[in-house]
């Protein structure tokens, strides 16, 4: 699966980003309303700490690919203005769910067509989906016109599929194929035997050198100032440990592990984007390598392996795994 951490979307009039802490009460002052949250499957936000839980959720689930969930920020204002979610992923059937939610003084402007024009586009391009589905409740008239408007054609009606306090509903199930959507916007996209050619994320050279820190953030930051670098990326760990972090300087990209507290050994390693890990960590082997890590597929969306060279050098291989 892969990690959706650092995604990134953009359309005309929004940047379409991870949400992150400090979008919490903006979060809140949208789904507190009960306008906004007339049709959803839940009541509305009572407390700001539904805004904390929801992103507390989605560090781990963006991290692990489990959804793909992108605040929607108003390029003109930089207000957030809701959500647009891919999510329910099943990557064997190349089928996701849309969802979404906007701010009740956003409607009727063609916000959320964009938004979800671009995540379908991701979707069904980058993600190589074959199907998107969504669930709407039948007096949701807004929604529905969005779906048709975006190509989604009704399928059915799933009777009393929700439960919102005493009150149940239908869902109206809409779907949408990849070939629909692709002859909708005269576009078309990689196969999956050219897809899985990808072995590298897209605007990742194939060699970076890989640091081993003590202070991930300090390093950051001696880079930002020193050779005017953008951090890309922070991977965390479950317990909010953030382990891995990229830095970009030009078209290059510098990245860093935390070292653990009293570990010595190296500081600096390299790292290679190859097309098949197994087939290079054996031929390191061969080449009288001392494997430190055997291939292994990993929540981030890699498959590496690490070998360290006759030399003493460490060498982490990696290829990025299709979506």
């Amino acid at each position: 699966m892969p990690s959706f951490c650092d995604t990134e979307l953009a359309t005309p009039r929004l940047a379409l980003r991870p949400l992150g802490r400090q979008d919490a009460e903006a979060l809140f002052a949208i789904f507190s309303d009960p306008r906004v949250m007339r049709y959803w499957s839940t009541p509305a936000w009572a407390s700001i700490d539904r805004a904390h839980e929801l992103l507390d959720k989605d560090a781990v689930a963006m991290r692990d690919g489990d959804h793909l969930r992108l605040a929607l920020i108003e390029k003109t204002t930089e207000r957030l203005l809701g959500y647009c979610t891919l999510f329910d992923f099943s990557w064997s059937s190349r089928r996701a769910s849309l969802g979404y939610g906007l701010a009740f003084d956003a409607w009727g402007k063609g916000l959320m067509r964009e938004a979800a024009s671009a995540m379908l586009d991701y979707g069904f391009g980058e993600l190589g989906l074959n199907r998107s589905e969504a669930g709407v409740d039948p007096g949701n008239a807004a929604s529905i016109a969005l779906l048709e408007r975006l190509g989604f054609v009704r399928e059915g009606v799933l009777r009393e599929h929700w439960a919102v306090g005493d009150t149940l509903a239908d869902s109206v199930i809409y779907g949408l194929l990849r070939r629909e959507w692709a002859a909708s916007r005269h576009e078309s996209w990689p196969d999956k035997a050219e897809k899985s050619a990808r072995y590298k994320p897209d605007g990742h050279p194939p060699v970076s050198p890989y640091l081993i820190v003590r202070d991930l953030e300090g390093m950051l930051g001696f880079l930002e100032t020193v050779f005017r670098a953008t951090v890309s990326c922070r991977r965390t760990a479950p317990d909010g440990m953030v382990f891995h972090a990229e830095a970009r300087v030009g078209d290059s990209v510098i990245m860093m592990g935390a070292r653990p507290d009293g570990a010595g050994g190296e500081v600096c390693s390299t790292h290679v984007y190859v097309p098949d890990v197994d087939a290079c960590h054996a031929r390191a082997l061969e080449a009288r390598a001392v494997s430190l890590a055997a291939p292994q597929d990993r929540h981030y969306g890699d498959r590496t392996a690490s070998v360290r060279d006759p030399e003493g050098h460490v060498w982490w291989i990696g290829s990025h795994l299709p979506g």
